[in-house]
């Protein structure tokens, strides 16, 4: 979108702005006697500002209409992107369709939301205003200084004239004032995208949680909220403020909770049968898992002393760990505590 202003609508700007200023006749003002001064400026000045905020303000309109597009697409695929995201991490374990959000509702986060106080529209509509009423101002005080109008131009458009990257009202100043709008708006879209998918899908997200970036540039109220987390479709939600790069992020529900409603959860663990990999009960746990391998595999893991106790149902799988967790006790302190003869078999 700035890459679209600067090719297409600022040359377009520059180049009836000089014609403009060229047609008002700076000298002409300048030769003109103290009483007439008035009259000239009243019948051709005034039009030729009239036609240039006439030019701004069209200028940021069709900038505005193309962001819109534009921010159409982004919200598409940030919603698109973020069902796919929470269907490859769910479709796998979890008997569920990830629903992506209807077109309207994200047509309606770019042209029926406002954000920050503003629609999309309005705050191009207003930068037309604000700069054109800017660009009166140089134009009067260089006619004033009795500037040519090449040297109003440049100061109007910056010193980097045609690179748009100046300090003037159309130059640099413009720029950096639709970047504001424009990255503020991507930021609001793409929010309004992702909430829109995590409603679509409230059978297994239960909550929003706020997302802030770890630098110097964090303001003081997304440093408070991150790590947040809100129920799907309340509390606040990014842009907080112009050029905003918090986001949110999806917490599902548990697994337990997936399971209790009928959604058999599911995990992933090896079968050392075949060597491949499958999908088992989200709660089994390792002692379930290792019942189903072979019993060379058993030997393997936990001996084939402590893996024949554990067939035989004698000692149970936990108790071949201390109960702080941590590495599995010898035979011997395991004989000591269990009150067993052993017969070891291989050294373990």
């Amino acid at each position: 979108m700035l890459l679209l202003l600067k090719r297409d609508v600022m040359p377009e700007l520059e180049r009836r702005l000089a014609e403009r200023l060229a047609r008002a006749g700076v000298r002409a003002y300048q030769a003109l006697p103290a009483g007439r001064t008035g009259d000239w400026m009243t019948k051709r000045l005034k039009t030729a500002l009239k036609a240039l905020e006439t030019d701004i303000v069209s200028g940021m309109r069709i900038l505005g209409k193309e962001s819109e597009k534009r921010l159409m697409k982004i919200g598409i695929m940030e919603s698109e992107f973020h069902a796919m995201l929470l269907d490859n991490e769910l479709m796998p374990y979890i008997n569920f369709t990830v629903a992506t959000p209807a077109l309207p509702i994200v047509r309606a986060a770019v042209t029926s939301k406002p954000f920050r106080g503003r629609l999309l529209k309005q705050w191009f509509n207003d930068l037309g205003s604000s700069t054109a009423r800017k660009v009166e101002s140089t134009i009067l005080t260089g006619f004033t200084l009795g500037d040519p109008p090449e040297k109003i131009v440049r100061t109007l458009m910056g010193p980097a004239r045609g690179k748009f990257t100046g300090t003037g009202p159309l130059g640099g100043e413009l720029r950096r004032n639709v970047r504001t709008v424009v990255r503020t708006a991507i930021s609001h879209v793409a929010t309004h995208a992702r909430a829109a998918t995590y409603q679509a899908n409230k059978a297994v997200i239960v909550a929003e949680r706020w997302v802030s970036v770890l630098d110097n540039r964090t303001t003081d109220i997304c440093m408070s909220l991150d790590g947040q987390e809100f129920p799907v479709g309340q509390g606040p939600r990014p842009p907080l403020h112009h050029q905003c790069r918090s986001t949110t992020v999806p917490v599902t529900k548990s697994w337990a909770k997936l399971l209790k409603e009928g959604f058999d959860p599911k995990r992933g663990a090896r079968d050392m049968r075949s060597g491949f990999s499958k999908l088992v009960r989200a709660d089994m746990t390792y002692p379930e898992w290792l019942q189903l391998q072979p019993v060379s595999f058993q030997n393997e893991i936990l001996g084939p002393t402590r893996a024949r106790l554990w067939r035989s149902g004698r000692v149970k799988f936990d108790r071949f760990f201390p109960r702080e967790g941590g590495q599995r006790l010898t035979l011997d302190r395991l004989r000591e505590l269990e009150g067993l003869t052993l017969r070891q078999t291989g050294g373990r």
